[in-house]
């Protein structure tokens, strides 16, 4: 049997920053699984009253779905130093050295569901390339604004000495990687919906969705995996975060450009209609 935990994960003169002990109390555990899955039902029963009133079920599928990508997590953490509460916590999964609580596998449903299932319907009714980055930038501070209470918490931290430039204990880059998930993800489900297949069987959706955002996810995540693994100096670190933001940046724009390109052909046609003064 392969011990993942003896892997190594970064070069051997870079020692690894000890990993701080998070402890929450079981009855804040069970308070904070309680109100995610209230979340999580919140964003479920959108998404059933949608297929009961149109007879479409994508927007469950799509949301139960973003709930699998919660076995990545460990990956993510050992890649960029996160650590969630772990004494005594009730857990979902645990593997890389990493333990994943509970209640994150509930709050990744109230994460990336609504997000990816309002772009959906946002590009099954047409964008412009001009409102859809003006979207991904209105996301970021959202990002931000979404896990610096739960950083505030103490639930989980990005730890040592490694770590790049961050705003209220949040990594700046990260705010880019997940918007970008979040906008690609939504991009792929759009065409997926187009499909023979998807149409037919919607529920594949399951399969596909977990897929697409672990892609977007491990590509705007290695470059700065390789800097925190790498080297001490925080100028290259930070240098490696900028260029996840800018991996972020350019998957969200060309991913546009690639899948919708209608919107791009019915602008050129509207400036051919207009005649000059």
């Amino acid at each position: 049997m392969v011990n993942f935990d003896q892997l190594p994960m970064r070069d051997p003169f870079i020692p690894k920053d000890p990993v701080p002990e998070l402890i929450k109390s079981m009855n804040f555990q069970v308070s904070m699984l309680a109100v995610t899955v209230l979340l999580a039902a919140a964003v479920f029963g959108y998404a059933i009253k949608t297929w009961r009133s149109t007879g479409r079920s994508e927007l469950f599928w799509i949301t139960l779905g973003a709930m699998c990508p919660v076995f990545y997590e460990p990956v993510v953490d050992m890649m960029v130093d996160i650590v969630y509460h772990q004494s005594g916590a009730l857990t979902v999964l645990s593997g890389f050295g990493v333990t994943i609580p509970l209640w994150t596998l509930f709050m990744y449903a109230v994460f990336w569901g609504p997000g990816i299932l309002w772009l959906t319907n946002q590009l099954d009714d047409g964008l412009t390339l001009k409102r859809w980055m003006g979207l991904f930038l209105m996301s970021i501070p959202f990002t931000l604004a979404f896990e610096v209470p739960l950083l505030k918490m103490g639930l989980y931290t990005y730890y040592g000495s490694q770590q790049p430039f961050k705003i209220f204990d949040y990594p700046w880059w990260m705010c880019f990687s997940n918007s970008a998930a979040i906008f690609v993800v939504a991009l792929l489900v759009h065409v997926a919906k187009k499909t023979a297949v998807v149409r037919e069987h919607p529920a594949y959706l399951v399969l596909l969705v977990p897929s697409f955002i672990i892609g977007v996810g491990v590509t705007t995540v290695i470059p700065i995996g390789y800097g925190m693994s790498s080297t001490t100096s925080l100028l290259i670190i930070n240098l490696t975060a900028a260029v996840s933001a800018i991996l972020s940046i350019a998957y969200t724009w060309l991913g546009f450009k690639m899948v919708m390109p209608a919107a791009r052909t019915n602008a050129a046609e509207v400036e051919k209609t207009v005649l000059p003064a």
